[in-house]
């Protein structure tokens, strides 16, 4: 979404000056099908697009890796999991006993 808005955003005064010229849209497949002052044109907007779509998924990245920070770090087994050991309960110590199984418990 951000890649197709920088795009639209930066090639649509290129599309109004083109229309109040009266030219008409060249058919083209790709951009290599432009006349070249025109394409370095468009090749720089849309360098510019993608340049700034990168750099959103870099802060968004960053963004996210910051909570994964606080994430309880160690192994977690199921035993673990039915026991109720809380992620503060996971300093790498073995206890003497089994955990109660979760059925048993009232």
């Amino acid at each position: 979404m951000i890649l197709y808005n920088a795009t639209t955003d930066n090639l649509a005064p290129l599309a109004a000056q083109a229309a109040a010229q009266g030219t008409p849209p060249p058919a083209m497949d790709s951009i290599s099908d432009l006349p070249e002052p025109v394409r370095t044109t468009v090749a720089g907007l849309l360098a510019d697009a993608f340049s700034s779509t990168f750099v959103w998924a870099l802060v968004l990245l960053a963004i996210a890796f910051i909570p994964a920070l606080f994430l309880p770090r160690g192994r977690t087994t199921p035993a673990m999991v039915e026991g109720g050991v809380v992620p503060s309960d996971m300093d790498g110590s073995t206890r003497d006993e089994a955990p109660e199984p979760a059925a048993d418990r009232r």
